[in-house]
C-alpha cells in the first residue's frame, strides 16, 4: 500500500509533465480560438448595423433639413401674400383656399400688424396617414415684432402643400 507521502515525495515524471502541459496548452489554444471567433463574429454582425444606423441617421437629418426648408419657404410666401406661388406648390384640393379672400381674414384674426419676423422656434415634423394617404405635418412658432404665430403645415407625399393652419 502506498502512502500519501510517497506521492508528494515522488515528483511527476518528465513525460507526465509534458503530456499535462500539452493538454493544458491545447485546451487553452482551443478556448482562445473559440473566443477570438466569437469576437470576430460579433464585430462582423454589429459593424454593418452600426454603419446602417449612422447612414439612416444622416438621411433622416437631411430629410428634416429639407422639410424645414420647405416650411420656411411656405411661411415666407404666406407672409408676402404670394398666393400664386403658394398655389404652384399646393395640392389641387388646397388651391381654391389659397386666396387673399380666404387667408387675409385668418391673418387679421391674429392681429392687424404683425411686424417683421424676428425668429422661428424649433420645428416639429412628423408623419400622418389619412384616408390611406401619407402626409408630413410640421409645426413651428414664428415670432414677429408684435405677435407670435403657430403654423401647422401639411404636405402630401409629393411635397405639395395640403394644409395650412395658423393660430
Amino acid at each position: 500500500m502506498k502512502h500519501l507521502g510517497d506521492k508528494i515525495s515522488n515528483p511527476i515524471s518528465t513525460d507526465d509533465y509534458k503530456q499535462r502541459l500539452k493538454k493544458q496548452l491545447w485546451i487553452f489554444g482551443v478556448s482562445a480560438a473559440v473566443l477570438i471567433a466569437l469576437v470576430l463574429l460579433i464585430v462582423l454582425v454589429l459593424v454593418p448595423k452600426i454603419g446602417r444606423l449612422e447612414k439612416q441617421a444622416q438621411e433622416q437629418e437631411a430629410q428634416a433639413s429639407s422639410d424645414e426648408a420647405r416650411m420656411r419657404e411656405t411661411i415666407e410666401l404666406f407672409e408676402k401674400d404670394d398666393y400664386e406661388a403658394l398655389k404652384r406648390n399646393a395640392t389641387d384640393d388646397m388651391i381654391p383656399f389659397l386666396t387673399k379672400e380666404t387667408l387675409q381674414p385668418a391673418k387679421e384674426k391674429i392681429g392687424s400688424d404683425w411686424g417683421k419676423r424676428v425668429s422661428f422656434g424649433d420645428f416639429s415634423i412628423g408623419n400622418a396617414t389619412q384616408d390611406g394617404k401619407s402626409y408630413k405635418v410640421g409645426e413651428v412658432i414664428a415670432t414677429y415684432e408684435n405677435v407670435s404665430v403657430t403654423y401647422r403645415l401639411t404636405y402630401d407625399a409629393e411635397g405639395k402643400l395640403a394644409g395650412i393652419y395658423i393660430r
